[in-house]
């Protein structure tokens, strides 16, 4: 049975959530501390076959303002405390982000992870708060090249690839939604290895493009 180590660590305000996989001891490391209930639906994921499962289910936020689909087959991870541990305490108060939803996948032995949080960005535009999100990945020896950014009145969709020594580049696919004059900014994510990213893009594209303001 071939064995992954999970390196779950929250780098950036496009709501990006870090993988390493490597075919070695199975275990968890970095900043996001989950519960052992949700460290077994992990390994359950890891280890068991990928679901056939079709059907959709749909995402609402909190405030009834963002709404987004995605198939039945992720299993989402629920730890709250886990959640907190993985923002830095500054960027928390500073920017009030928040995790609002976390899940993986398993499919054909790649881990995927999808993720959307939720902050403050007032007086700071679309492209600022870009850069913002590349200065942060930077302190953490992260670089981040932004591909192909459509920018739409007050959203902008984009894909990234995230490089660092020693680790696996990432890619995703991601939209960001800044809503009002006070900055409320929801963040959307969908992060594979960027070695498995031609079995998952489409999947990427598809969840991304779901993701809409409810007016």
């Amino acid at each position: 049975m071939w064995k992954i180590i999970v390196l779950v660590i929250l780098i950036g305000f496009g709501a990006i959530v870090l993988m390493s996989y490597f075919l070695a001891n199975q275990q968890l490391g970095g900043s996001l501390v989950l519960s052992q209930e949700d460290f077994s639906q992990l390994e359950s994921m890891m280890s068991g076959e990928e679901s056939n499962e079709t059907k959709s289910r749909e995402f609402i936020d909190s405030f009834g303002k963002l709404e987004i689909e995605y198939s039945s087959d992720w299993k989402e991870i629920k730890d709250e405390n886990g959640f907190k541990g993985a923002i830095p305490e500054k960027v928390v108060e500073e920017y009030e982000l928040e995790i609002l939803l976390l899940a993986g996948k398993l499919k054909k032995e790649s881990f995927s992870q999808l993720m959307v949080s939720r902050g403050k960005f007032e007086g700071k535009s679309l492209e600022e708060t870009i850069e913002i999100m590349k200065e942060i990945n930077g302190a953490e020896g992260w670089a981040t090249e932004i591909i192909n950014p459509e920018f739409e009145g007050n959203e902008v969709f984009f894909e990234a690839v995230y490089r660092k020594e020693n680790f696996h580049d990432l890619h995703s696919k991601e939209k960001i939604i800044m809503l009002d004059e006070e900055g409320l900014t929801y963040f959307a994510a969908f992060l594979v290895n960027d070695s498995d990213w031609e079995s998952f893009k489409e999947e990427a594209s598809n969840t991304i493009y779901s993701v809409q303001h409810i007016k």
